[in-house]
């Protein structure tokens, strides 16, 4: 099986679609020492910005036509599924990625959210509000598991769960259809 798709790609420019908890921040220095390096331009982040597990056609169109326009030998690096190019008359960029093992990434983003820099984090953005008790941030992934906790819980073909923690990498090699949930 040849699971390179270079061949296939008609523009020259390559996308890392960052998917979440699979520790791609480990490689955002390399892609930068790399581009620096040959002369490469290195674009963090597009137009499209937001929190939502899949994004609407608007939004895809917006950003394949704004990578697009990218010159010639580009990176660009940003948390997005999977764009079908062609679909909305574009050239088919060079797509590389990163996958974790579900249940290692679901269990670190557990503990990340439990994290004494998260716990930092939200006493910084929302001060004086309630945080969570005690327990929720002691409690292990297995005893939440075991509990039934919405927050543990990967129901098959949801389009919202308990917690916003984009649990299906599919959605960056499938792209925003209902199929790809």
């Amino acid at each position: 099986m040849n699971l390179n798709n270079t061949r296939y790609a008609s523009a020259d420019i390559v996308i890392f679609n960052r998917p979440t908890r699979v520790d791609s921040e480990q490689v955002l220095p390399l892609l930068r020492q790399l581009a620096a390096m040959n002369d490469i331009n290195v674009v963090l982040n597009g137009p499209v910005r937001t929190m939502n597990r899949t994004r609407t056609e608007m939004e895809q169109l917006i950003e394949s036509e704004w990578a697009s326009e990218l010159e010639s030998g580009s990176i660009y690096m940003a948390h997005s599924n999977w764009l079908d190019f062609p679909s909305f008359g574009y050239k088919k960029p060079i797509y590389i990625s990163l996958v974790k093992d579900p249940i290692d990434r679901m269990v670190s983003d557990f503990y990340k959210r439990r994290s004494l820099v998260k716990r930092a984090i939200y006493r910084r953005m929302y001060p004086g509000r309630r945080e969570r008790p005690e327990e929720w941030y002691q409690q292990s992934f297995n005893e939440c598991v075991r509990s039934g906790s919405p927050e543990c819980l990967f129901v098959k073909y949801s389009v919202a769960d308990y917690i916003q923690d984009f649990k299906r990498q599919t959605l960056y090699f499938c792209g925003n259809s209902e199929d790809c949930l």
